[in-house]
């Protein structure tokens, strides 16, 4: 019975000019363009679809697609073609043609260049999907009105020298194409070369070999039904009812049919779940076949061993791939099945991965020994670029750091020798030799300022002093405050420092050798001080924190993390304990009091004592606001306090998993950890192995976002785990932005986030060459590179052998500007070579002024720069009085001094053994 059903249907879809099941119509329409002018009107090509299906037509719209989907979704098309009878192709949008093929835009595309067959549809590809057949098959390419704007060798529309040869075609615009389709070509039973060959002028025409019509004459199925539902029904089964309405959906039993449909279906369902029931399948066993479906793609949800709607949809989609009637239950023969074939799968998943595995690691070893095998750095950075994590990425690392470290010792051998030469010389032809041979040698500083010592000495000697003068500039330079050393009429080094000391106080170069102007003015009446500058340290607030020695606070993973801050008017204190932070604000009353009743509890215990981890705590003022950042062994953690309710809150709910187990306990990477207000946004920079990150925080959604597209590429393969470098990296925010500055082997970089395109600029076209090969390896040096704001202007301060240098940024012209003329008397020859004091050195705005503070033998040193004139002004020495004979040289304590500067005031912090205090600069 079923045989004689299905013969019937057989000759009712045969029967002479009936269209077959097998007709394609495939529809690409693109109205609205991202870039492109769009055409509405290309709506009117989908009112062909109802003819089309109505004359048995599969019809497959494909609509405002982007390139992706559109190249998706016709390689989907193409496969249907090939099995297809009839076939029409219908392109409709902006069309776009070079010398070879015409191309179909998709909605996406920019403006086409070259490269256009990336960013449309090719013509010339449709065209051979309808080429070679027998049956009749149409391409029709429309094109939308307008033109756009294309790049060099291509032209709007479809130009005709690139019509198709081997398939029947048409193309034209929207208002010929439309009604000549519609009233000539889709009309049933028109032969397709005849009407082709009428076309109206306006139109592009090729007429292909086939014959026949592009729509068959209509059927008269109606002697076939009746006899047809007597066999169904006797049938009475779902392939049967089926059958039935695959030859006449609309038939009079068509309603009839489908309610046996259903039925029959609900009953197969019911023995379908029985069967599956009856397998007594485990849970363990459940969560198996639903990983065995989703590694054949059929399943997409948790593998939770719960057969729900997800499951049982997937379990469908695989019975009808594998010819089983689709109930959505397993018996034992697909179970058993189902199994085999995701076991088959995962092994050649595994098979493949390994595959791929050893010819990753082929490829790796040829292009090893292709570049060398590590005997020459060109081969190796060409290696460490294809392959940073390759098989022989350590040892290409490892080599790169031996011949850097063999070429920085040639250089340095060759400096050396030449400076050994100068010195064996000393006079000013034998520097200047040196100095023409390295402008900015290991010994430049050194060079330039002997060469200045030997004109001040000469300088000196055409005053022809005689011992009576020599007795009274020893006696001036005691009175005005300047010890030198033994007065006897003869200049040694306690009577050169002497000088040198009075010739700074009077803005004068500071040589140590007299000249006449010197001269006169240590002879004249010692000037009274002068009242811009006449400045004084002077003890401020009380009931300072208790965090002394004796009260383990000698201990760094304590001392390291003190940190004071400027909210607004607010001076706020924070330091973490062996148990957990701390955090006080100076009170209107002028004592510390604690300032939060949930201080995060960041203890020695949840291994807070570990330096990855205490050394990121940073606190930061940003819109008012006090946050709190620092990295956890899990990733960061960032706080805001709620002043008002004296608690802190959790500021980002996506805060960034730089965690031990990603290498951020690595201190080339959780040192470079800053958190930074600029603009009234707060970021976050830190340096990964591959490169540098930043983010900010978006402070109405609480959450940290990418604020660069484009973040520096400072990675391990570039040599940025180098402490030299990665531990100058400091990001600033001023007036004008967001800078990033960090110290390269070869010299400074100085950065700017464009906040429009959020990309990184270059900010001084003449960044200091502070290089490896001019001694910039020296911690004395790298280590106090600092950048400030000051008064709208960024700083950039260092402190040289000779002293500390300070350059502005001039953002009209992008470049580095001296700004002061003479340095602060902190070089190598004033003892400033030792941890204990340039570690203390410090640049900090307050009140529109640039301090700069530092700690000498006797005591702090604080200089102001006078912007107008150019040079630093000495405003106290000596005070606060943290001498070393004091014990200041102990880290514990040098370690602790900072500046705060507010609009009103400077203030300096610092521990002592017996615990915390502070002074404020008056005047």
């Amino acid at each position: 019975m079923r045989h004689l059903i299905l013969l019937l249907i057989g000759l009712l879809v045969s029967w002479p000019g009936t269209t077959k099941a097998g007709d394609l119509a495939v529809l690409l329409v693109q109205r609205t363009y991202e870039v492109h002018r769009s055409s509405p009107a290309m709506s009117r090509i989908l009112d062909l679809v109802p003819g089309l299906e109505e004359a048995g037509y599969e019809v497959r719209v494909i609509e405002d697609a982007p390139m992706a989907r559109l190249r998706r979704e016709m390689q989907v098309a193409a496969r249907h073609a090939e099995e297809a009878d009839r076939l029409l192709i219908l392109a409709a949008g902006q069309i776009i043609s070079n010398r070879r093929d015409a191309f179909l835009l998709a909605v996406d595309a920019g403006v086409p260049g070259a490269f256009v067959a990336q960013q449309g549809l090719s013509i010339g590809a449709l065209a051979d999907l309808a080429s070679g057949r027998d049956a009749p098959a149409l391409v029709v390419a429309i094109d939308a009105p307008g033109d756009v704007r294309v790049g060099p060798d291509l032209t709007n529309g479809l130009a005709p020298d690139v019509l198709p040869r081997d398939a029947h075609f048409l193309a034209g615009p929207l208002h010929s194409v439309a009604p000549f389709l519609s009233d000539r070509v889709l009309v049933p039973g028109a032969d397709l070369r005849e009407v082709l060959r009428q076309a109206p002028p306006g139109l592009h025409v090729h007429v292909g070999p086939t014959h026949g019509a592009i729509l068959p004459d209509a059927p008269s199925p109606k002697s076939f039904e009746g006899r047809l539902w007597a066999l169904v029904t006797e049938e009475n089964t779902v392939e049967a009812f089926r059958a039935y309405l695959g030859a006449f959906p609309e038939g009079r039993y068509a309603a009839e049919a489908e309610a046996a449909v259903s039925r029959l279906l609900v009953d197969e369902q019911r023995r379908a779940r029985r069967a599956e029931e009856a397998l007594r399948l485990s849970h363990d066993e459940r969560r198996a076949l639903q990983k065995h479906l989703l590694l054949l793609g059929d399943y997409h949800s948790a593998i939770d061993g719960i057969f729900g709607r997800g499951t049982r949809a997937a379990i469908s989609a695989w019975q009808d791939r594998n010819g089983f009637a689709v109930t959505g239950y397993l018996d034992a023969e697909q179970a058993a099945l189902l199994r085999q074939q995701g076991e088959a799968h995962a092994a050649n998943i595994r098979a493949e991965a390994e595959r791929r595995r050893r010819e990753v690691e082929r490829r790796d070893r040829l292009f090893w020994d292709a570049t060398g095998a590590g005997a020459d750095e060109a081969g190796l950075r060409r290696y460490l670029h294809r392959y940073p994590n390759g098989l022989y990425s350590d040892v290409a690392r490892e080599r790169l750091k031996e011949i850097a470290a063999e070429r920085q010792a040639r250089q340095e051998r060759r400096d050396r020798n030449a400076w050994d030469t100068a010195r064996a010389h000393d006079d000013i032809a034998a520097y200047r030799n040196y100095l023409a041979e390295f402008p900015d040698g290991l010994f430049a500083q050194e060079a330039r300022a002997r060469i200045a010592t030997l004109r001040a000495a000469e300088t000196e000697r055409q005053l022809h002093l005689v011992r009576a003068t020599r007795l009274r500039v020893e006696e001036r330079l005691d009175a005005a405050g300047h010890p030198p050393g033994r007065i006897d009429g003869v200049f040694d080094a306690a009577t050169r420092a002497a000088i040198a000391d009075f010739q700074r106080r009077a803005d004068l170069p500071a040589t140590g050798y007299l000249t006449r102007q010197v001269l006169d003015a240590l002879m004249a009446a010692t000037p009274a001080p002068d009242p811009e500058d006449a400045w004084r340290w002077e003890r401020f607030a009380s009931g300072w924190p208790n965090w002394s020695d004796a009260h383990g606070w000698d201990d760094p993973s304590n001392y390291d993390t003190i940190q004071a801050v400027a909210v607004g008017a607010d001076l706020y204190l924070i330091a973490r304990a062996n148990h957990g932070l701390k955090t006080y604000r100076l009170a209107p009353s002028g004592q510390w009091r604690r300032a939060a009743d949930n201080d995060p509890q960041w203890s020695d215990d949840a291994g807070w004592n570990q330096m990855a981890s205490y050394s990121t705590i940073q606190a930061v003022a940003v819109d008012g606001t006090l946050y709190l950042v620092a990295r956890a062994p899990s990733g960061i953690v960032t706080l805001r306090l709620d002043k008002a309710h004296r608690r802190w809150r959790r500021a980002a709910r996506n805060d960034p998993a730089w965690s031990n187990d990603h290498a951020w306990a690595d201190a080339s990477n959780y040192r470079t950890i800053q958190a930074v207000e600029a603009g009234g946004e707060l970021y976050l920079l830190a340096r990964a192995n591959r490169g540098m990150i930043t983010l900010r925080l978006d402070r109405e959604k609480g959450a940290w976002e990418r604020a660069a597209r484009d973040d520096p590429e400072w990675s391990d393969a570039a040599r940025w785990d180098d402490i030299t470098n990665y531990a100058t990296i400091q990001a600033v925010g001023t007036d004008h932005g967001l800078y990033l500055l960090a110290r390269a082997n070869r010299g400074m970089i100085t950065l700017w986030l464009d906040p429009h395109s959020r990309r990184w600029e270059r900010a001084a076209g003449n960044d200091p060459r502070w290089s490896d090969s001019y001694g910039w390896r020296d911690p004395s040096n790298y280590t106090t590179i600092q950048a400030v704001e000051a008064g709208g202007t960024l700083y950039l301060l260092a402190r040289l052998n000779a002293g500390t240098k300070i350059l502005r940024l001039d953002r009209g012209t992008k470049s580095w500007v001296e700004a002061a003329t003479n340095a602060p008397g902190d070089g190598d020859d004033h003892g400033w070579n030792s941890a204990s004091r340039y570690a203390t050195l410090h640049g900090v705005e307050a009140g529109g002024r640039l301090f700069l503070l530092g700690r000498g033998k006797d005591g702090m040193v604080t200089h102001r720069l006078d912007p107008a004139r150019g040079k630093w002004v000495l405003v106290a020495k000596d005070a606060p009085p943290w001498s070393d004979a004091h014990g200041w040289a102990d880290r514990a304590y040098f370690a602790t001094i900072q500046s705060v500067g507010t609009a009103d005031g400077l203030y300096l912090f610092a521990r002592s053994k017996s615990g915390m205090f502070g002074y404020r600069l008056m005047r």
